[in-house]
């Protein structure tokens, strides 16, 4: 990105508020770009903590819970390879789902934060690293 940039302090501020979040691992890449008055580009690669991510969409958080018995149970209850294979896809397809979700939501806090610093478009560029 070229152009002048958001402050250091307050690209780190943004970086430590993202990494404190259970479901962020890290930040990396960030570039940023002031347009104007009240517009500023975010450009980042997030590392996701798929760990937090499975525990959240599984409500796995504290074990045995009736959570983890169910989730056995689906598990012993799987008979052949086939059964092995749909219940792989339609976790992996709920992780997906929840990955999108947890990548809107980083957006929407730093939106969030960029608004209270009075810009008031944003054009937020988030990737996976």
């Amino acid at each position: 990105l070229v152009g002048e940039t958001l402050p250091v302090e307050f690209v780190e501020y943004l970086i430590f508020t993202l990494e404190e979040d259970d479901i962020v691992n890290s930040v990396h890449d960030v570039k940023t770009e002031v347009l104007g008055l009240d517009t500023v580009r975010f450009k980042a690669e997030i590392e996701f903590n798929a760990e937090a991510i499975t525990r959240k969409i599984k409500n796995l958080y504290n074990i045995p819970s009736p959570e983890s018995a169910k989730l056995l149970e689906q598990m012993r209850g799987l008979a052949s390879e086939e059964g092995a294979e749909d219940w792989v896809m339609r976790n992996n397809a709920m992780y997906q789902t929840a990955l999108s979700s947890e990548l809107q939501r980083i957006e929407d806090i730093l939106k969030r934060h960029l608004a209270e610093a009075h810009f008031k478009t944003f054009y937020i560029d988030l990737e996976l690293w």
